[in-house]
């Protein structure tokens, strides 16, 4: 029970201190999973979209095989299909990940003289239902580049401004239009444009077709230009008139932003005359690879065709930008926050012991303080009437008599003892900043070891210091800590042994001979002794336990070991 009492005081933490030391590991754990995350999700990226881009290339060149050119019109189909993903009017990529890469791409054929022949260049398509037989439904389309009206313009700068940067989308209704049936082009004359304000889910995918959002502006234009050659229509509304043609079943603008196709076309010119200069059938190329964004460019040659010698598809895949990785970074967030709540409900709980445990120490200290304080003044009392007696009683007293009374100033002077080294451990204990200044270890040791000269000489005990070095410490704690390993070496060492005390920039090591070994464990708690022969009154059991309270309060450590009758005290520095 005294020895819980008087146990040593653990270093103290702070909440904040566990704090920090907890979240150690999930900061590395959320590092760590995001690297590599964040690596294998761009490689899938990658990969997927250099497939879709082989895939446009390829499909481009079986739909030439299977559907006559001049009924699909060469032009519309490519700005429909032309994307990374086709299937995804938004020009997305949406891989097997939780990112969103900004996916571009340019196709075009060309001819012998690398010349672009038909393009993905945007334009606004038409599809038009003229009867119930599927085989007269035909795409028409309406390219800026040859019809220049400020109407229209204005549509395609807003499509390509809005859907780009803020995650809007546009449907069309065209009530009329101008139509040259030859070449499946169109004006459009009476069309009505809405503009939604896309509302992307931040987990999960939403369908651009179904899912448009809140209406952020709609009106209406009448076009009053009539092209050359082509020839007034009205449509009729499938669920108004269903029985009436033409009707529209698909408007839409789709394709390459201008600025990027005209930009890929200067880009690939080597790449095309090198490719018709040689005999190959494809070619791959990539112009950078790097974290941020991946180009590719993949030529194919087409077969059977008078005008059109391949076809070159170029993408561009950029992963910059914290939209890009917005599910990524929501999940190692949702994750990183989980870990952060459950280190901060541990550290509070183990603050509320350790704030129980600190006042239950405290506590315990006050008592033992003021109990050492309240019996130092009867005991001076005792030993003072003590020593009258013996004084008194020196001639005319028995020696029974003196026997006791001796008896009694041997044990009030162990007590006192025992006291004055209690409040000394718990002083040390409560030392919170140490004034450090440079100590010669080696001269310290020299000072401290004079004191037990004669003691050594009478009981033919050898001393040895040996090394040198200079140590930044407190130099009372200091003392303290090597004055009580000297003596307790001094007081324990056999009769005839040796006593050897070693210093350098690391440690400073007393090594001393004993009668037997001693049983270390706990010897540095208070009022613990190593063996039944220090049962006497020469050890209260607190020198080492001072030793250490020092030492820590320093910034050191002190270890102890005891085997082949060799004791062995060693302060780490």
């Amino acid at each position: 029970m005294m020895n819980k009492l008087f146990r040593r005081r653990r270093r103290r933490t702070t909440l904040l201190r566990m704090f920090l030391k907890g979240m150690i590991l999930p900061v590395l754990i959320t590092i760590l999973l995001g690297y590599f995350t964040f690596y294998f999700v761009r490689m899938n990226a990658i990969s997927i979209a250099e497939s879709r881009m082989e895939n446009i290339a390829s499909t481009y060149i079986r739909r030439k095989d299977a559907v006559k050119v001049e009924k699909m019109t060469e032009n519309g189909f490519l700005s429909l299909f032309g994307q990374v993903d086709y299937s995804d009017m938004g020009g997305y990529l949406h891989p097997a990940s939780w990112i969103e890469p900004d996916a571009k791409t340019a196709v075009f054929t060309f001819d012998e003289s690398g010349t672009p022949v038909s393009t993905n260049r945007i334009k606004m398509l038409f599809a038009i239902r003229w009867s119930e037989d599927p085989n007269e439904n035909n795409f028409y389309n309406f390219d800026p580049q040859e019809h220049h009206i400020p109407e229209i313009d204005r549509i395609f700068d807003d499509y390509i401004r809005f859907t780009r940067q803020d995650n809007c989308t546009y449907s069309f209704h065209i009530e009329s239009l101008y139509l040259e049936k030859e070449t499946q082009k169109m004006v459009p004359h009476d069309i009505e444009v809405t503009r939604y304000r896309y509302k992307k889910p931040f987990l999960g995918y939403a369908e651009w077709d179904t899912d448009f959002g809140e209406v952020e502006n709609s009106y209406r234009i009448t076009i009053d230009y009539v092209p050359d050659g082509y020839t007034f229509t009205e449509m009729h509304s499938n669920s108004e008139e269903p029985d009436l043609y033409p009707q529209g079943s698909l408007v839409g603008i789709f394709g390459c932003e201008p600025e990027y196709f005209d930009q890929t076309v200067q880009t690939c010119k080597a790449q095309v005359q090198n490719f018709l200069n040689s005999d190959n059938s494809e070619a791959h190329y990539a112009p950078s690879d790097n974290a941020d964004n991946t180009d590719g460019i993949l030529i194919e040659r087409i077969y059977g065709d008078e005008r059109e010698q391949g076809i070159l598809t170029y993408c561009t895949l950029s992963l910059t930008g914290l939209s890009v990785w917005r599910r990524l970074f929501f999940t190692l967030g949702v994750l990183f926050c989980a870990m952060t709540l459950f280190v901060l409900a541990v550290c509070l709980i183990k603050n509320a012991e350790n704030k129980a445990q600190y006042a239950f120490e405290d506590y315990q200290r006050a008592l033992t303080n003021n109990l050492a304080h309240d019996l130092k003044t009867p005991l001076a009392v005792i030993g003072g009437y003590a020593e009258n007696l013996l004084q008194m009683r020196q001639k005319n007293g028995g020696e029974k008599e003196l026997a006791y009374l001796r008896s009694i100033m041997n044990n009030v002077s162990y007590t006192d003892d025992i006291i004055r080294k209690t409040l000394k451990l718990s002083k040390t204990e409560q030392i919170q900043q140490p004034h450090k200044t440079e100590i010669d270890t080696r001269q310290l040791a020299e000072q401290l070891a004079e004191k037990y000269r004669m003691a050594l000489k009478e009981r033919d005990i050898t001393m040895t210091i040996d090394g040198s070095s200079t140590v930044s410490t407190d130099a009372d704690l200091l003392t303290d800590t090597v004055e009580n390993l000297i003596s307790n070496a001094v007081r324990y060492t056999r009769n005839g042994g040796q006593i050897a005390i070693t210093v350098d920039n690391k440690r400073l090591s007393i090594v001393n001979d004993t009668a037997e070994d001693v049983n270390t464990k706990n010897l540095l708690m208070p009022f613990v002794k190593g063996d039944k022969t220090r049962g006497d009154k020469r050890s209260s059991g607190l020198g080492l336990a001072i030793a250490a309270a020092a030492a820590e309060q320093n910034g050191f450590s002190l270890k102890i070991s005891s085997h082949d009758k060799t004791f062995t005290a060693v302060l780490l520095f």
